[in-house]
């Protein structure tokens, strides 16, 4: 069996669906060399590769001149890298799938192998983190770390989830006489699903999202949390997804502030904004903001959000707007009762309003009031 083959469609499967990694014709190459294969895919983008300590490549990457035994890789792009070992058997197929992300709890991926053995077909499931839960063609394995024989030779579709983490579906094939080994890194997801607002009354236009949660390997490190929240919102949940949405700051229970990328800031760059839209990392025992996070908002309406005034038109289904402080100025537009401008300025018995177009105009106190 020609191992570039089975290795092409291994990238191909990349390119319809994380959900399903590879499918394998043949694990065992037939009448081979000897030496073992190895083949490295990353869905996030391509990373460098580096096997026992020299850069052999890009990602994807194979090779089928590997010799057997115990090899260290290194995964790695301009940011963050994954280190780790592998097993090759020779005439025999590794696989690694990696997704780097800013941080391990934030990267995830899988390593298969086979390992000579006298059984029919056997499976071995390992996870980082470790109690998952692992099911085989929808059928309850067990948790993991598991080592299983019940398992026939063929496809199959293995399923590895755990509370908090986001699941990976991976289609395998057993070959008799060889143990199937899958070792999994699974995603720590930063923001929990269905999450809610928290209310601020000192300033309406702070928008904060709760992420707040029960898992302390999130609000242990609130800094990585924030990179991986920032990670997270900007990347699709798989592939070739739809992006999420992304949010000015993120904010966490001690009252620390982190930008966009998840960086440590002291003075955030929000001046002007309308709206901001804060993610807040919490503990959920807390129950909302605590004291500390509060602080923080109003440090921050009082130094980085100058307070940007309002006016409403009222009194009248509708009013002019002018193109200077008098009556007798040219009407530029009208404007319906209840609309909301930005007040630029007052002059006499006028405001001077910024209209949706980006141009400015001039409404009478009249017919407007200032919120």
């Amino acid at each position: 069996m020609d191992f570039r083959k089975i290795f092409l469609l291994t990238a191909a499967s990349f390119a319809v669906s994380l959900v399903s990694y590879f499918a394998f014709n043949r694990f065992v190459l037939k009448g081979g060399t000897g030496k073992a294969a190895l083949a490295i895919n990353s869905p996030s983008g391509s990373l460098t590769v580096t096997v026992d300590g020299e850069v052999s490549g890009k990602t994807p990457f194979y090779s089928d001149t590997m010799k057997g035994g115990e090899s260290s890789i290194i995964l790695s792009n301009d940011t963050s890298s994954y280190r780790g070992k592998v097993a090759l058997t020779s005439g025999a197929l590794t696989v690694v799938n990696y997704s780097l992300g800013p941080s391990e709890d934030f990267s995830e991926g899988d390593t298969i192998w086979l390992a000579k053995s006298r059984d029919a077909a056997s499976l071995v499931v390992i996870s980082d983190p470790d109690e998952a839960e692992v099911r085989l063609d929808e059928t309850l394995l067990g948790i993991t770390p598991i080592s299983t024989k019940k398992v026939s030779s063929g496809d199959h579709t293995l399923k590895i989830s755990k509370t908090g983490y986001r699941p990976r579906l991976i289609k395998i094939q057993n070959q008799p006489g060889y143990s199937l080994n899958v070792k999994v890194r699974l995603f720590l997801l930063p923001i929990p699903a269905g999450a809610g607002r928290l209310e601020f009354s000192d300033d309406s236009r702070f928008k904060i999202t709760d992420f707040s949660s029960t898992n302390p390997s999130l609000y242990a490190d609130t800094a990585a949390w924030a990179k991986g929240a920032a990670f997270y919102l900007l990347n699709p949940d798989t592939a070739l997804g739809t992006p999420k949405s992304s949010y000015d700051l993120f904010l966490d229970y001690r009252g620390q502030v982190f930008d966009k990328d998840g960086l440590k800031v002291s003075s955030p760059n929000t001046a002007g904004k309308e709206e901001v839209r804060v993610g807040y990392l919490g503990k959920a025992t807390d129950g909302g903001l605590t004291e500390d996070s509060k602080l923080s908002l109003i440090n921050l309406v009082g130094k980085s959000l100058p307070k940007i005034d309002k006016v409403q038109v009222v009194g009248n289904a509708w009013a002019n707007v002018r193109s200077g402080p008098s009556t007798s100025a040219s009407v530029v537009t009208r404007v319906n009762e209840g609309d909301k401008f930005t007040l630029e300025s007052e002059d006499g018995s006028f405001y001077k309003i910024s209209l949706p177009d980006g141009k400015t105009g001039y409404i009478s106190k009249t017919y407007a009031r200032k919120l």
